[in-house]
Order: C-alpha cells, then structure tokens, then sequence
C-alpha cells in the first residue's frame, strides 16, 4: 500500500511510511531547488527575448530552453554545449524534484526497556527512486550550475 501525504487520501497512516514531519528536510530541499530553477528560468526568458523578439516566456523553463535551442545558430549551440547540457540537465532533474512525491520507509524498534517502540526512519524516496538529502544537495548544485550556465550564454549573447 502507498501512503499519500496529501490531508484526506488516506484516513490513518499505514505501517511502515513515516508522517510528513520525517520528509521535512527533503521537502525543504526541493523548495530552495524550485527556487534556483526559476532564477535559471527567468534568464533563460531573457535569452530568448534576445536571440527571438516577441518570443512567448509566460511559460515552463523547458519550453523556453526548446525554443531557445531551436533558435540559436549551430555555432552557438557548439560554442555554449557545456552549458546549455548543464541547464538541459537542470531542467530534468527539476521537473523529477518538484512533480514526485517524496515518502519515507520506516521500521519498527522496540525501546530497550520493552515498554513499546517507535517507527524509525531509514530510506527516502522521490516518486519511485530511492534518494536522500545529498541526492537532491547534489540536484541543487545542478541547479546552481544552471543558472551560472545560463548567465554565461546571456553575457555571451550581449557580446554578439
């Protein structure tokens, strides 16, 4: 059985999933990584406003970047591959972070006087894979990558 987290899905907490208060620090990681995604997103909307006027940008980073990408000349797409691969990469993981659901598996240990036990937490999971918190410090610093990875393509772009 899969425990929701989501208020009225599910009346009493199965056994073996933890309550939402195990996951906070996972959760906490995700907002700051939809935080530094959409700083990349609103400089990915400036490039576009350079290499394509009029270009649409209400819209999710990676529609932009395909647009973006569908623009550039062949020379700027070898000339910024690294970093467009890095904000590519960003966007994937991004999307991952923010759709999936984060659980936490729990296992039973008695207390050593005998008197009952508690759940113990001991793996994380975002949507079907198993991930900690340095998996997604990792997806921030992708994240972070972007963005600086971005910037270099729009500081590029003005030199043009």
């Amino acid at each position: 059985m899969e425990y929701e987290l989501y208020p009225g899905e599910v009346d009493e907490e199965p056994q073996g999933w933890s309550s939402d208060s195990d996951a906070r620090e996972m959760n906490e990681l995700r907002g700051m990584i939809m935080v530094q995604s959409s700083e990349t997103e609103a400089v990915l909307g400036m490039i576009l406003r350079k290499i394509k006027p009029g270009g649409k940008i209400d819209r999710p980073a990676g529609s932009i970047f395909n647009d973006i990408t569908k623009n550039m000349g062949a020379g700027d797409i070898q000339l910024w591959k690294f970093e467009i691969s890095c904000i590519g990469n960003a966007i994937e993981l991004r999307n991952r972070a923010v759709h999936d659901r984060v659980r936490v598996a729990s296992v039973w240990r008695d207390y050593a006087t005998e008197d009952g036990g508690e759940w113990v937490p001991v793996l994380s999971f975002l949507g079907a894979d198993l991930q900690d918190e340095v998996d997604l410090i990792g997806n921030l610093k992708v994240q972070q990558l972007a963005t600086i990875s971005a910037v270099r393509i729009l500081r590029g772009l003005d030199k043009i």
